[in-house]
């Protein structure tokens, strides 16, 4: 199955090569670079990645101690980007208008997104009420982390929100899953596994994400009140 991966990966990456390296001006960088217009003014894309990781981790920390509600809807997944990316790009919490392609995968048109997120939302926060087993919840979250990224809404950043969006989904419907409450904890996953098994999955199944799905999906540990811990 990894040979197949890596046959596959070096498929579309040889393609890639053999494009022409013609240089397209996007409008939501600098001119002349490829570098996101930013509030921070930073040019630099070495310097930019390392001040939006900062950032974006410490607002995903942000996150988890104190979490918001949220619908599981459009809005919600808006409201995610915003909070991750809010002080870095102007676009933050807002859909993309422009198509976009990666690796050779081209992602939903910009003009159909917002009702291909609205059905694949929908269908997601219905179908988890069919979910009986921990096994059926594996499929379910690789299937729809699968199409959420299909949907990719924002220009940057849409690997974190779909993350951070799925790691809540998790966090909330403990109460109508008959198996005990469960977490989605990614550092229990293989962040290059996760990647290769996200490509495969565009044009092939979700298998291989179920794999990363089923390390990351673990039961929820109680914690002790303190006070009876003294007693």
């Amino acid at each position: 199955m990894q040979e197949e991966i890596n046959r596959i990966i070096e498929e579309e990456n040889r393609r890639l090569r053999e494009l022409p390296r013609e240089f397209k001006q996007d409008k939501r960088c600098y001119k002349g670079t490829k570098v996101l217009i930013n509030k921070l003014g930073i040019h630099d894309p070495q310097l930019l990645m390392v001040v939006e990781r900062k950032r974006v981790a410490a607002n995903l920390t942000y996150m988890q101690l104190y979490p918001f509600v949220g619908n599981f809807d459009m809005q919600h997944l808006k409201d995610i980007h915003y909070i991750l990316f809010g002080s870095i790009y102007p676009f933050a919490g807002h859909f993309r208008d422009t198509d976009l392609s990666k690796g050779g995968t081209n992602f939903c048109r910009c003009d159909l997104l917002e009702d291909y997120l609205k059905e694949t939302l929908d269908k997601m926060n219905r179908k988890i009420y069919q979910v009986t087993t921990k096994e059926e919840y594996v499929s379910f979250l690789a299937y729809f982390y699968s199409e959420l990224n299909m949907a990719h809404p924002f220009r940057e950043g849409n690997g974190r929100t779909i993350r951070e969006f799925m790691r809540q989904f998790v966090e909330k419907k403990n109460d109508i899953l008959p198996f005990g409450d469960c977490q989605l904890l990614y550092s229990n996953m293989d962040k290059d596994r996760l990647l290769e098994a996200t490509i495969y999955s565009v044009k092939h199944d979700t298998s291989l994400l179920e794999l990363e799905f089923a390390k990351g999906l673990v039961k929820k540990e109680k914690v002790e009140d303190s006070s009876k811990r003294r007693k």
